[in-house]
């Protein structure tokens, strides 16, 4: 493989100043409800939206839902996730993702090997993004799952990918150090904020993408790091750590507290943390100003989900542990928690205040008080992956060796 040619510009490393603590909000202060989409999306990620809160952009209502197309899965992977966009669907496993054809038959067009990240569709481009085996940055095409483009980014194979996303040219990328001797005694320790122009992807130098310039990185010692978008802002939050930047890494606040993030979500200018913090596992709220607006305690004993949390379109937020939900309200009390009577393998909220479980064989809608209703019953089959959704409200799910498309009865 020839190398890629690299611009050698790039941006000095300012030193961010120390944390100042967090700051306790005297009162939760939740804001306005957003309001219901009036431009759809797709589900172009894990966890759907680029804040990873897991919204969708439909409402499901009351009706019942069919089967529209049902899809053969190859079956030497484990589906996490189903992102869909236009006439494409996409699966992410543990071992590999597969591209299929979201319409008809569900047409599988490739299928390869599943690196260091997680994947991100990008209609725009007609691309769909992870990183490559080699370590670079890829995109592949959403026509037929051919590569279209390598870039280089900071580390290349030596970092993985917790999260990155694209505003016109620039990406904005979050990294850390992956463990490439697990029989190695010093343990990787180094964390990676990144943004890089990409340029014009017409110049591609075969499948090199040339001239890529390095905009902007800040490295940290720190085990990992996880991040998240709401608009403009970025938040990375690390061991005792939380950053709060642009997405130039422009520094607006770094906020420090005793806690270890197991997890990370973002919406209208909150970061939403899983916590681990005195031996216990909780739920805090921070603003981008640094003021924590609650800290929930979680259930003790319970496998709670490292997963973001969900944030509803009236900042309720829900976390899962083994088959139970919990709904925090957004003045930070427990509203509810609800058995989804099987183990619960992901969840996504509706524009109308319900929210979307897959749980043994179902898919099940719980309403803004936790009452439970089936969607769709799947046995013997079992759904493995979170709900996704298309822009025109229909639902996908994958089990192990399926993928299935429902539409709501009219």
């Amino acid at each position: 493989m020839n190398e890629p040619t690299q611009a050698n510009e790039s941006a000095e490393q300012a030193e961010y100043p120390a944390g100042t603590p967090v700051r306790e909000a005297s009162s939760p202060a939740a804001p306005s409800r957003v309001a219901s989409p009036g431009t759809p999306w797709d589900s172009v990620r894990p966890y759907i939206t680029e804040g990873l809160n897991s919204r969708v952009a439909r409402p499901v209502g009351s009706g019942k839902w069919l089967i529209r197309m049902e899809s053969g899965l190859e079956r030497e992977n484990e589906p996490a996730f189903v992102m869909q966009a236009g006439d494409r669907a996409l699966i992410q496993g543990n071992r590999k993702w597969q591209l299929l054809s979201a319409v008809a038959a569900g047409r599988t067009f490739a299928w390869d090997n599943i690196s260091a990240s997680d994947l991100v569709m990008d209609p725009e481009q007609g691309s769909f993004f992870g990183a490559d085996s080699y370590g670079y940055l890829a995109a592949f095409s959403l026509a037929d799952g051919k590569v279209r483009y390598r870039a280089t980014v900071y580390g290349n194979q030596s970092q993985f990918r917790q999260f990155f996303t694209r505003r016109g040219t620039r990406w904005f990328i979050a990294s850390w150090e992956r463990d490439l001797n697990p029989h190695g005694r010093i343990p990787p320790k180094s964390t990676a904020l990144e943004v890089r122009d990409f340029g014009d992807p017409s110049k591609a130098q075969g499948e090199f993408l040339g001239g890529t310039v390095e905009v902007a990185l800040q490295n940290f010692e720190q085990p990992k790091i996880f991040a998240a978008v709401s608009g403009e802002t970025a938040f990375s939050a690390q061991l005792n750590d939380l950053l709060v930047t642009d997405l130039v890494l422009k520094l607006r606040g770094r906020f420090s507290s005793e806690f270890e993030p197991l997890a990370l979500s973002a919406a209208e200018e909150r970061a939403y943390i899983l916590a681990q913090a005195g031996g216990e596992i909780a739920l805090w709220c921070i603003h981008a100003r640094g003021e924590r607006q609650y800290a929930v305690k979680l259930p003790e004993g319970e496998a709670i989900a490292q997963r973001p949390p969900a944030v509803g379109f009236d900042h309720r937020v829900f976390v899962y542990g083994g088959s139970t939900v919990h709904c925090i309200g957004a003045d930070g009390k427990v509203a509810w928690s609800q058995s989804a009577g099987a183990e619960i393998r992901g969840i996504a909220v509706t524009p109308d205040d319900q929210l979307l479980v897959t749980a043994g064989q179902s898919l099940i809608a719980l309403d803004s008080r936790g009452n439970k209703r089936v969607l769709r019953d799947f046995a013997p089959d079992s759904p493995v992956t979170p709900p996704a959704m298309s822009r025109d409200g229909d639902i996908f799910v994958a089990s192990r060796t399926k993928l299935y498309r429902l539409t709501q009865m009219k």
